[in-house]
Formats: structure tokens, C-alpha cells, sequence
């Protein structure tokens, strides 16, 4: 049984930070496309935070890269399994990848 991907959202400074903890795969990448769809209606900027993610599968990323082709996105992959598919793929050389959350965007 899946354990579901948890979302959570803070705002602030120009820009919306999205944290996802769970399993990011087909079943759960429509709730984060809602999420930073929802965010980028306010904020100029979202960050994704995927230091919590215990799985991501294929269907996972093209959720991320599908976010990232719809507006400026920053990704937190930090050491575990988000940032090896990432450098599998070679997602990671197309995708803006920070190593911790930013305080402030210049706009």
C-alpha cells in the first residue's frame, strides 16, 4: 500500500517554498502539480523541497519537470533518492537545484 505524498506550503518573501515528504509517483503527482499551481497564482517564484521524499519514480519527475516548463522553479534534492534519479536522468543539469531553502529572491 502507498504511502501517499504529504504536502506543506509556506509563503513569503515573493515566493512560495513546497515541501513533499511520502512517495512521489503516478498515483501522487497530481497533488503536486496542484500545489505549485496554486502557488504560482500568488508567488513569482516556487521552490520544491524533496529532502523528504522516501520514493520518486519516472511519473514523479515528469511531475517536477512538468512544473518547472511553467514558471521559474528552484528544487531541493538534497542526498537521497530525489537527487539520484535526478543525476540518472541528467534532470539535474536542466532543473535550477539549490542545496537549502533561500531566505529571499531578488524579484
Amino acid at each position: 500500500m502507498s504511502a501517499g505524498l504529504r504536502v506543506a506550503v509556506a509563503t513569503g518573501d515573493g515566493g512560495a517554498t513546497v515541501r513533499v515528504a511520502g512517495e512521489l509517483d503516478l498515483s501522487t503527482g497530481p497533488a503536486l502539480a496542484r500545489a505549485v499551481s496554486q502557488c504560482r497564482s500568488s508567488a513569482p517564484h516556487v521552490t520544491l523541497d524533496l529532502r523528504q521524499l522516501d520514493f520518486i519514480d519516472c511519473a514523479g519527475l515528469r511531475s517536477i519537470l512538468e512544473a518547472d516548463r511553467q514558471g521559474p522553479l528552484t528544487v531541493i534534492a538534497g542526498t537521497g533518492r530525489a537527487r539520484q534519479l535526478l543525476a540518472l536522468t541528467g534532470a539535474d543539469r536542466r532543473l535550477a537545484l539549490a542545496t537549502a531553502p533561500l531566505a529571499s529572491r531578488a524579484a
